[in-house]
């Protein structure tokens, strides 16, 4: 069954902006924690999916829906793409996450390192499903 794509615009992309922004950047600053950011987006994800995955390396989580990779952080989701698969097609900005203006260094570089240099690195899946639950971790 092929999955239908998620709007970078739905609801719940609406109502996770709402919630970290609002209720974390206090406790936070400017950016929340990836790991931090991701868990809570699979959460509201499962109100469209019937699992989400969390995909974690050593400097970088990210939501991946079962069809497309979600990084509320860097303010884009990858089309078609799972990381940490160094081929990726279509990149669209989340209006509602869109940091490149605040990011230090040019994105394409920060792009870059976290989804073409970091492939290499020791990553673990943890998939949710449910209510919400988390069944483990498997590492690659």
């Amino acid at each position: 069954m092929k999955l239908k794509t998620i709007s970078v615009d739905s609801h719940i992309v609406v109502k996770l902006s709402d919630l970290i922004h609002k209720e974390l950047k206090q406790k936070y600053n400017l950016f929340s924690p990836c790991e931090v950011v991701a868990a809570i987006a699979a959460q509201m994800f499962l109100f469209e999916r019937k699992e989400v995955y969390i995909i974690h390396s050593s400097m970088h989580s990210v939501l991946y829906d079962g069809k497309d990779t979600w990084d509320f952080v860097l303010g884009v989701v990858l089309r078609d793409y799972k990381y940490p698969s160094k081929i990726y097609s279509e990149l669209e900005y989340i209006p509602l996450f869109d940091n490149s203006k605040d990011l230090p260094n040019d994105f394409k570089d920060f792009f870059k390192r976290y989804y073409i240099d970091d492939v290499s690195e020791k990553i673990s899946i943890t998939k949710v499903k449910g209510m919400g639950l988390f069944y483990g971790t498997k590492e690659n």
